[in-house]
């Protein structure tokens, strides 16, 4: 066999690798952020994002899976990945009001970035910020559901917010992740005896303070 014919058979070949390697690549990725399907029928209150009709699509987190119940909210997969299983008994008073602080919180959050989206347009990062607040609100809304508590309706905020400028509403989100990772902090004490709640706000947790409050950085620079 020529040399030419030996190096023709060498480049096929390496031309075969790539286009499978690529390929193993673009399943990999899809598996991902297609993500379990949440739990339950979760009910949302007063100003809750749910509604219509959607599509699983990134949320600038990743994991992110297709949205639940119908509407734009979708399962938190690296919330919900491997889950440890739900305690048994009554849940304590002080953990079901660790939830719905949470909850109110992230319900917060979400309703504080549409007043920036209503303000100003739908400008990066809070519309992938808020989807993600979106997806956080189902998640704790699963565990709601997981133990047979009612989720609370969560009252609008009191008052809308505006802002001078885009970078205005940059530095008030950036404060508020702050807050929101101090309050994950203080509740993740109250909910220590619940590994599957533990796993969930540590997740809600780290997002703000690792993927949140970055964005909100640069944007208020």
């Amino acid at each position: 066999m020529s040399y030419k014919h030996l190096v023709k058979i060498g480049f096929f070949a390496l031309v075969i690798v790539g286009v499978t390697l690529l390929s193993l690549a673009v399943i990999t990725d899809s598996s991902l952020a297609q993500g379990p399907g949440g739990n339950g029928n979760g009910q949302g209150g007063r100003g809750n994002p749910n509604g219509g009709q959607g599509s699983g699509q990134q949320n600038g987190e990743p994991g992110f899976g297709p949205w639940r119940n119908g509407g734009p909210v979708g399962t938190c997969q690296y919330c919900l990945n491997g889950l440890p299983a739900a305690m048994p008994g009554e849940v304590p008073v002080e953990v079901v009001e660790a939830l719905t602080a949470g909850l109110t919180d992230e319900y917060n959050a979400y309703n504080t970035y549409q007043a920036v989206i209503d303000q100003f347009g739908a400008i990066r990062p809070f519309t992938n910020i808020q989807r993600a607040e979106a997806n956080h609100i189902a998640a704790l809304e699963f565990l709601f559901e997981r133990y047979g508590l009612t989720i609370p309706e969560i009252a609008p905020l009191a008052e809308v917010p505006q802002f001078d400028t885009v970078a205005d509403a940059c530095s008030v989100g950036a404060a508020a992740e702050i807050a929101n990772l101090g309050l994950y902090d203080q509740w993740l004490a109250t909910v220590q005896d619940y590994p599957d709640m533990v796993q969930v706000f540590t997740s809600l947790r780290n997002a703000s303070e690792f993927q949140h409050l970055p964005a909100f950085e640069r944007c208020a620079q």
